[in-house]
């Protein structure tokens, strides 16, 4: 749920048939309420199979900035060449301006975006478990792309700015032959995507980083 100037707005998916249900599939959903949690309109968006959003963010002019998934489901055989991490900018009634997709349509999440006057950053899963980190300009066209690298099925999770740097958590895979050993990681990249450092972070087999703050000293809290 994101607070927006007039109100609330909620994301995430929603079955809508049985077939949906039997093949585990899902439509992407938005639903706008005002200040009094009062409906005003709801979205399903469609994708390839399984569509889901995860996070909105609202630009100075009241538009929506969605970001999520929609990938095939299991066992889907299709043809598509798009999906993947989905990114939908929506105007303020909930009329779809423009979508771009990245990493599908097998694999392919985007997991937060950051608004910013010249574009979006986004961050999340690309293919083959690598954590990606891309800016799109304001009408979608894909400016640079970065890597962290192996990670688990979610990728770069979370994504702030920290002067004219981006600095994100994540995970790290240990081995890429064990799929059950990470390491929660913050890694900083600088104004093109390039990856400049990481710190690594352990107390077990498995540990993850799911959220990421940078207070007002600019010190990073995961």
């Amino acid at each position: 749920v994101s607070k927006v100037s007039d109100g609330y707005v909620a994301v995430g998916s929603v079955e809508m048939t049985k077939e949906q249900f039997e093949e585990q599939t899902s439509e992407g959903l938005v639903i706008k309420y005002d200040k009094n949690f009062k409906l005003v309109w709801r979205k399903n968006i469609s994708g390839i199979g399984k569509t889901e959003f995860v996070r909105v963010k609202a630009t100075k002019s009241g538009d929506l900035v969605l970001v999520g998934t929609s990938v095939y489901a299991s066992g889907y055989v299709r043809n598509h060449t798009t999906g993947g991490g989905i990114l939908v900018r929506l105007d303020k009634d909930g009329k779809e301006k423009f979508r771009v997709n990245n990493a599908g349509p097998y694999n392919g999440r985007f997991n937060d975006v950051l608004l910013e006057d010249g574009g979006y950053v986004v961050v999340g899963l690309g293919k083959k478990n690598s954590g990606v980190i891309i800016k799109y300009d304001m009408k979608g066209k894909k400016l640079w792309s970065g890597s962290y690298g192996y990670t688990d099925k979610n990728g770069i999770v979370a994504v702030e700015k920290l002067g004219n740097n981006y600095v994100v958590a994540t995970t790290k895979m240990v081995d890429p032959n064990k799929t059950s050993n990470y390491t929660g990681a913050i890694a900083l990249f600088n104004a093109k995507g390039k990856k400049i450092d990481d710190v690594n972070y352990s107390v077990s087999d498995i540990t993850i980083f799911n959220a990421l703050v940078v207070d007002k000293g600019k010190h990073i809290i995961a």
